[in-house]
C-alpha cells in the first residue's frame, strides 16, 4: 500500500490489524488509560499484576479470548482511532510449508522477448489444516488464513510471498540416507523432500539398486482421517521407490502409550541398517561407515503443534531420546535440521 493511497476504518480492522489476536498484558495497561469507570479500569490494570499471571491465562489463553472480544466485554473503553494501529498488532502473514519438489515448466515457445527469456511456471502443493475447534468458553474459533483459504474457489488467482527454506539439500547427498520425521502436516516438507530426491536421481540417471534407503516416521491421532498421502507412499514403495514409512496413530492404539516416539523405539536399532542398505553395505564395516561424515543419516525434523497424542512437548523431548540422543547418537545418525521451505 502506498503512502498516498486512502482507507477505510473497516479495512484497517479487517483486512491490516490482527484483532483476532489473542491480547499480551501490555495491551489490557494500555486499555486503562481509555476508561474513566473505576471498576473496570481496576479489572484492566489487575492483569497486568505480575501477581494475577494465572488470572490473566485463565482469561486470555486458555479459552483463546481475542481483542475484539475483550474490547466487547469492556464496554466503557473508547480507544481514539489514531492509536489503533499502536495498541492492535499488525496481521502477519502465514507460512507453509511447501509439500512439492521445484519442478520449473516453461511457458509457451520458450522464446526470448526483449532479450528476456518468457516467463516460468511451477506448480506449489500445500497441506493445510483448516483450523475450527470451540474453546473452553463455548465459543467458535477458526484460523483467519485457514478460513480465507477454504472459501476460495478453484481458478481462483490469490497472491504469496516465498520464502527460501532451510532444508539445505542438494544433489550431492543422493548417497546418503535421510530419516524424515514429520507428524501431522509437518509431514509436507518430507514429502517436498521425498519427490525432490526422486527427480535428481532420475535426472542423474541413478539407478534404484545403487540408491539407499530413505526412513520417514510419521504420527496422527486416526490412521483412517489423519494418515496423510497414504496411497501415495504406498504407490511409491510399490514402483520401488527407496522408501520405508513408519507410522503411529494415539486414537487406533489406546493402551499402547501413542507418543510418535514409540515407532521410533521399536526401529531404532534396526533403521541403521535399513538406512545402508545398497550394494555398498557388505563391502563396508559399520563402524567405519558410522564414522564416516559422507555416510551418515541426514535428520530431518519437523514438528508442527502438537504430536501425535495432542503433547507437543512430549513430542520434542521423547523424539530425540528414542533415536539415541540426536547429535552422535545410535546408529551414526548426524544432527537434526529444523528448518523447511514456505510459501
Amino acid at each position: 500500500m502506498s503512502s498516498t493511497s486512502t482507507i477505510t476504518l473497516r479495512e484497517l480492522l479487517t483486512d491490516h490489524l490482527d484483532i483476532m489476536s489473542i491480547p499480551r498484558r501490555s495491551f489490557f495497561a494500555h486499555l486503562a488509560h481509555y476508561t474513566t469507570d473505576t471498576f473496570q479500569k481496576e479489572r484492566l490494570l489487575e492483569f497486568t499484576n505480575p501477581e494475577y499471571i494465572d488470572e490473566l491465562y485463565d482469561y486470555t489463553t486458555r479459552p483463546r479470548r481475542s481483542i475484539l472480544e475483550v474490547l466487547q466485554e469492556f464496554e466503557t473503553v473508547s480507544v481514539p482511532w489514531q492509536k489503533l494501529c499502536s495498541l492492535v498488532p499488525r496481521m502477519r502473514g502465514r507460512l507453509f510449508s511447501i509439500a512439492s519438489a521445484c519442478k520449473i515448466e516453461a511457458i509457451g515457445t520458450g522464446e526470448e522477448v526483449n532479450g528476456l527469456e518468457k516467463p516460468t511456471s511451477t506448480d506449489v502443493d500445500l497441506l493445510v489444516a483448516i483450523v475450527k475447534y470451540k474453546t473452553v468458553i463455548k465459543r467458535v474459533r477458526q484460523g483467519v488464513c485457514t478460513r480465507y483459504i477454504a472459501s476460495l474457489t478453484p481458478g481462483q488467482d490469490i497472491a504469496v510471498t516465498l520464502q527460501k527454506g532451510g532444508l539445505h539439500v542438494t544433489k550431492n547427498e543422493l548417497d546418503r540416507p535421510v530419516v524424515m520425521i514429520g507428524p501431522g502436516t509437518g509431514v509436507a516438507p518430507m514429502r517436498s523432500l521425498i519427490y525432490q530426491r526422486m527427480q535428481w536421481r532420475a535426472e542423474l540417471g541413478q539407478p534404484v539398486e545403487d540408491t539407499v534407503n530413505d526412513l520417514l516416521f510419521f504420527g496422527c491421532r486416526n490412521a483412517s482421517a489423519d494418515y496423510f498421502f497414504h496411497d501415495e507412499w504406498a504407490k511409491l514403495t510399490q514402483t520401488g521407490v527407496p522408501l520405508q514409512v513408519f507410522a503411529a496413530f494415539s486414537r487406533d492404539q489406546v493402551p499402547f502409550p501413542p507418543h510418535l516416539a514409540l515407532p521410533l523405539l521399536a526401529n531404532s536399532a534396526a533403521a541403521p541398517e535399513s538406512l545402508r542398505a545398497g550394494p555398498r553395505a557388505a563391502a563396508k564395516s559399520p563402524c567405519v561407515r558410522c564414522a564416516r561424515e559422507q555416510e551418515r543419516a541426514r535428520v530431518y525434523l519437523r514438528l508442527v503443534g502438537q504430536d501425535a497424542a495432542g503433547d507437543s512437548r512430549g513430542a520434542d523431548r521423547d523424539v530425540p531420546e528414542a533415536w539415541g540422543g540426536g547429535e552422535g547418537g545410535r546408529g551414526g545418525v548426524s544432527g537434526c535440521d529444523g528448518e523447511d521451505g514456505a510459501v
